[in-house]
């Protein structure tokens, strides 16, 4: 991989994370169709959305608020981002993606889910479980923003294109 500008790779990073967005979206509407044991009714997927939005909505408003405004893309398109960054920055990113998919695939699909009754136990519901996998890709979330730091402020600079 080569160096890229600062303002390209800030574009992928938040290419990236609006595509998770979608298919972690898109995993959970179909949920409720391709379970076999339907554990999970149609009811329970607004709110379900509604939870790991959470985990997308905070940072891509965050890029958009400091990444995005017209004075920031034009100084951003002089930095030029070194390889080594380039490659962190991008896996750090898809492996917390990644990360994040598994969590939430796995409370869709794997998880046995008991009948709904009045004596299920602790943490044993469809929206506990979903809960608790948004709880912990929020809890690694950190891991995957570590590269925003330095994408984000623009004093630091690897080195200015020279014009």
């Amino acid at each position: 991989m080569i160096t890229m500008k600062q303002a390209d790779l800030r574009l992928h990073i938040f290419r990236l994370w609006v595509l998770f967005w979608i298919i972690s979206t898109i995993v959970l509407i179909l949920g409720p169709w391709a379970r076999p044991d339907k554990a999970i009714n149609t009811g329970q997927i607004m709110p379900a959305l509604l939870s790991i939005s959470g985990i997308w909505i905070p940072p891509l408003t965050c890029f958009a608020t400091f990444w995005f405004p017209r004075e920031e893309q034009n100084a951003s398109r002089n930095i030029v981002v070194t390889k080594d960054r380039v490659y962190a920055g991008l896996t750090f990113t898809v492996t917390y993606m990644l990360f994040v998919l598994i969590v939430i695939v796995w409370a869709i699909y794997v998880v046995d889910y008991l009948p709904q009754s009045d004596e299920l136990p602790v943490g044993a519901s469809f929206q506990e479980r979903l809960g608790d996998s948004v709880k912990m890709a929020l809890l690694v979330s950190p891991l995957a923003l570590a590269p925003i730091g330095w994408l984000t402020g623009s004093h630091v600079k690897e080195r200015e294109i020279e014009q």
